[in-house]
């Protein structure tokens, strides 16, 4: 994982726990300073590919963080 994803995944867990849903792409945009929201689905793209969390494409807020451990194989 990356430093960046490894930012991504904590804001998102952080956002989920504080607000019951999960943070838009903009609203993870300006949190990272990423410019493009095409970066930002990069990102989540990666971290889904891995494992770390699951989304529906095409559904806004729809991440969530799945049930593997940050600790395991990267």
């Amino acid at each position: 994982m990356t430093k960046l994803q490894r930012q991504l995944y904590d804001f998102v867990k952080e956002f989920l726990a504080q607000h019951g849903f999960s943070p838009s792409y903009s609203e993870i945009s300006n949190h990272l300073g990423i410019k493009s929201k095409g970066g930002v689905h990069r990102l989540v793209t990666a971290l889904s590919d891995r494992g770390f969390i699951d989304y529906r494409y095409g559904r806004a807020r729809s991440i969530t963080i799945t049930n593997r451990s940050i600790a395991g194989p990267t």
